[in-house]
């Protein structure tokens, strides 16, 4: 059953299958990723989404809060003098809106951590999504990109995410995964949404979703 959503997310994201893992929404998944990979040492910018500090505390990680400056700029300077075990970077940034980092900032700081979870569940809301995206980051063996339908898509109650990373990464991840985890309407919806015969639909969606964000921030 999950093969017609992974061969759609594959084409979508434009990588291969065998770097995505599924997920009951990107909340199952930070999670996961908690449990999985057991970090010692966490740094999350705030003010962000809340999971992932409880997903931390769940694995008694030591949290280090990183304060985003005026406007909500991320500290680079700050960060490149910290180290740990794993980096949270929601980009765009939920509640703030805006893109924290730029890609080539975030391969720059990448290297202080020995994991960076990257979640682009607001990606498609930017203008220059191919530009900005790390879906291509598995390349890189530490970085964990995850990607949402609840937001764009404003399929929320469906309750389906991804996870892109390197293929060791995503073995770790699904054996820790558990059973059942996706709901078959979820997975009949999204196959279908991603269907390679809707591939112009969406872009045209996207590009009037865009526009339509793009006035109101001007409101």
């Amino acid at each position: 059953m999950h093969k017609n959503i992974l061969k759609g997310l594959a084409d979508y994201l434009k990588i291969p299958p065998e770097n995505i893992i599924l997920g009951n929404g990107t909340s199952e998944l930070i999670y996961l990723i908690a449990h999985a990979l057991n970090p010692k040492s966490a740094l999350i910018p705030v003010p962000t989404f809340s999971e992932y500090e409880r997903a931390m505390n769940a694995v008694n990680a030591k949290i280090h809060f990183l304060n985003l400056y005026e406007n909500f700029k991320f500290p680079v300077a700050q960060a490149n003098e910290l180290r740990g075990d794993i980096l949270f970077l929601c980009n765009p940034n939920n509640p703030t809106g805006n893109l924290l980092l730029n890609r080539e900032e975030i391969y720059k700081i990448s290297g202080n951590f020995s994991i960076v979870v990257v979640d682009e569940s607001f990606m498609e809301f930017v203008k220059d999504e191919e530009r900005q995206t790390l879906v291509n980051g598995f390349k890189n063996k530490n970085f964990i990109v995850l990607r949402s339908f609840s937001k764009f898509f404003g399929l929320p109650g469906l309750r389906l995410g991804c996870a892109v990373a390197d293929k060791n990464i995503i073995e770790k991840l699904k054996s820790h995964l558990n059973p059942w985890n996706i709901n078959s309407l979820a997975s009949e919806t999204i196959s279908e949404i991603l269907n390679e015969e809707n591939g112009q639909t969406i872009e045209k969606f996207k590009k009037r979703t865009r526009e339509f964000v793009d006035r109101e921030k001007k409101f």
